[in-house]
């Protein structure tokens, strides 16, 4: 498993969705909706009691938060902006930036510059101008403070963060997303995410670091994406944590049952614990339907079928995976 490969698939991924959706911040929530969502959280936590206890939180839920007044644009710029918006809305970026650019240079207060800079922000990167998109979040952000509500500057973080780690400012980025801890009191399981996936990044180095915020995506969400379950998993792995990574592969299976890889994984993990009879009953079971699939797969359970000193199933699987041309397919594992 090239684990870094994945990672930043992974980010880049995640990238591409909050940029998509930021647009509508955390909101703030019921008392009746926190408590559901707490017991969501201890259902997920179940699953990982090892973890539940190791991960200590990353975040004041405490933290009092200063209440910024509502404000409002001009009628004439709150007119301005509608009409961008709405070309935004249609996929008529440069139409949309012209707006808000003429806009911009025309503004005299922090709280239309913040306002209009994040707009902007968006315009940018949806027509894909990364590095514009980037100037104008941090705008937004350097206008925004004491001036956008509290949810807003906690998105345009991690805009901020995702877009500087994508320029290779990996460095800042990780900066950006623990500015973002320390202003937070509420879960948000794409933000941990992302600090989790720069920490496992091989120059960032902080592979140790990463393990407790990919927990916590996990069990912020009310239903965790893949892409969180397997992030944990290849932190996990690559920390060495075998049976963490079983746990969370059993889990995995559980939730994805149709994605037969994390069996085939689940497999590996074991027989990496010399745990042969278990890998060998996962292995000999995919290959009774039809589902080894993978070079790797072949040969770990040939290899499983020697141990046993059964030749003769050894050389048959290992016959078979030939004839599927997967012995001489280097790629594929």
């Amino acid at each position: 498993m090239n684990s870094i490969r994945i990672i930043n698939f992974l980010l880049v991924f995640l990238l591409m969705l909050f940029l998509g959706c930021a647009s509508n911040p955390n909101k703030d929530i019921s008392v009746s909706e926190m408590k559901r969502l707490e017991e969501n959280k201890k259902r997920i936590e179940a699953f990982f009691p090892v973890l539940a206890k190791q991960c200590k939180p990353l975040i004041n839920k405490n933290l009092e938060i200063n209440r910024i007044p509502i404000r409002e644009l001009s009628f004439k710029d709150a007119k301005k902006l509608m009409e961008a918006q709405v070309f935004m809305a249609d996929e008529q970026y440069e139409e949309s930036i012209a707006i808000l650019t003429a806009m911009e240079s025309k503004a005299n207060d922090n709280y239309t510059k913040a306002v209009l800079n994040r707009n902007l922000g968006y315009a940018y990167a949806q027509s894909d101008h990364m590095n514009d998109a980037l100037v104008s979040f941090n705008k937004a952000l350097t206008y925004g403070q004491n001036n956008l509500p509290h949810e807003i500057l906690q998105t345009l973080r991690e805009n901020v963060a995702g877009l500087l780690y994508s320029n290779d400012n990996k460095n800042k980025a990780v900066f950006i997303m623990e500015e973002w801890l320390k202003n937070s009191n509420k879960d948000v399981a794409s933000a941990y995410y992302m600090l989790a996936a720069m920490y496992a990044d091989k120059e960032i180095d902080r592979i140790k670091d990463a393990l407790c915020p990919a927990y916590f995506a996990v069990t912020s969400s009310e239903e965790p994406k893949e892409s969180y379950y397997v992030l944990l998993n290849l932190i996990q792995y690559e920390l060495q944590d075998y049976m963490g990574s079983v746990n969370t592969l059993e889990v995995m299976i559980k939730h994805f049952p149709e994605e037969v890889k994390y069996k085939r994984y689940l497999a590996y993990v074991y027989e990496k614990l010399a745990k042969n009879d278990r890998a060998f009953e996962i292995l000999s079971a995919l290959h009774a339907h039809g589902e080894l699939e993978t070079r790797k797969a072949y040969e770990t359970l040939a290899k499983l079928y020697k141990k046993k000193n059964d030749l003769v199933n050894e050389k048959k699987i290992l016959n078979e995976a030939k004839a599927k041309g997967l012995l001489d397919d280097k790629k594929k594992k």
